[in-house]
């Protein structure tokens, strides 16, 4: 369905703008008309012109960084914009600057016009900013996002790092396997020529053989099997008990635990301590979380929320976050400090997210030397036992 962006007044005679969503020009007319709302102007905002590109949260904390730098000093949000697009900036990011400065042009605020960029800004940052908007202090909004944005790159940057030595080490094995099986094998096997080679040597011949000749074949087979293994990830029920299964794992389940229970503290405290209220920010939070088996289970939290029930009591009943953010939830509202509590908290489990991580990367480098190591015996066994024969033959 269409979006179209409207200016006309209400019944008080005062202006108001918006963007609506209909089929047609006329039947957002209609809507509006009935809600008491008289259009002088109308256009359907383009589809085609919508930025695909999705920003970076290194690139989304120096646009909140930037905005909110520039608009606490009294600058314009359409001013703002324009002095960013001066800088030397990457096209794609330039070419969205350059979409929300028509937009905004156009009569737009700034949250509708990120909203109008397609999937370019995620959920939270649009309703945060829309809050801000709302409450006027879209400064100190742009400020928490920048922060929110700084604290969360850093932490999936500190993993990346920790488990960077364990993927160099095994692209160096498939590299030295690969020359191994494709230039060192198939020449010294032609010396066995004439012995009968044992079942390991046959064996490793054989795989030398096939990488040699039907290398192309086996590329081609692990296209096929990495697209079917990525499309069946994408089907909800395998997605979910994947999400589901990844969170019993010893050592990696802990650490998706702690990653996941970050990201909804520190997004319920960015939405809660804006203004919103907990029942409109919690699916904001969820949606952040990227489990989706965690994520199924909050349609019965916030039922029970509705219903009554204290946060703390329905978070205690979510299967995949650590017990610890149910207790600090309930001595937050307990002392009146939800919000601060929930960002402390997340401060805490970001923390434990690195060492959990570090335990991880202690526990896949024995096992990937291990793994070596068989590979390794393996080919020299295959290359040992023909020479040995051999000498026994001369003998």
């Amino acid at each position: 369905m269409p979006d179209f962006k409207y200016v006309g007044t209400n019944l008080n005679s005062k202006k108001v703008k918006g963007v609506f969503s209909a089929a047609s020009g006329d039947e957002m007319i209609t809507s509006l008309h009935s809600s008491g709302i008289f259009v002088e102007s109308c256009y359907e905002i383009p589809e085609n012109r919508k930025p695909v590109y999705r920003l970076k949260k290194n690139e989304l904390s120096d646009f909140s960084q930037e905005l909110s730098t520039m608009t606490e000093s009294g600058i314009s949000i359409i001013k703002a914009l324009e002095i960013m697009l001066r800088r030397d900036i990457k096209p794609k990011i330039k070419e969205i600057y350059t979409a929300l400065y028509d937009d905004i042009s156009n009569g737009m605020t700034l949250s509708e016009a990120m909203k109008n960029q397609g999937q370019t800004f995620p959920s939270l940052i649009v309703n945060m900013f829309k809050s801000g908007e709302e409450s006027g202090t879209l400064d100190l909004v742009s400020s928490k996002m920048a922060a929110y944005y700084t604290k969360e790159h850093r932490l999936e940057a500190k993993i990346k790092s920790a488990l960077m030595y364990p993927k160099i080490l095994m692209g160096l094995l498939v590299v030295v396997v690969i020359v191994i099986f494709t230039v060192i094998l198939p020449n010294f096997f032609k010396l066995f020529k004439d012995i009968e080679l044992p079942l390991v040597t046959r064996i490793v011949v054989a795989i030398s053989y096939g990488i040699t000749h039907y290398w192309y074949l086996i590329l081609l087979l692990a296209a096929v099997i990495a697209g079917l293994v990525s499309y069946i990830r994408k089907i909800p029920s395998v997605r979910y008990s994947l999400d589901k299964t990844k969170l019993s794992f010893p050592v990696i389940g802990k650490l998706n635990r702690i990653i996941c229970t970050a990201r909804f503290s520190r997004t319920l405290s960015s939405l809660y301590s804006s203004g919103m209220s907990m029942i409109a920010a919690i699916p904001i939070a969820v949606s952040t979380i990227g489990n989706s088996y965690i994520e199924s289970q909050f349609p019965k939290v916030i039922d029970d929320i509705r219903n009554g029930e204290a946060l703390s009591s329905s978070l205690e009943k979510i299967d995949g976050f650590d017990i610890k953010l149910a207790l600090s939830v309930f001595v937050g509202q307990e002392s009146g400090q939800l919000n601060k509590m929930l960002d402390s908290m997340a401060d805490s489990f970001d923390y434990e997210a690195e060492i959990a991580t570090q335990k991880l990367v202690t526990v896949i480098e024995p096992v990937m030397i291990v793994f070596m190591a068989v590979i390794v015996g393996f080919i020299a066994l295959s290359v040992l036992l023909p020479i040995i024969t051999l000498y026994q033959n001369i003998g």
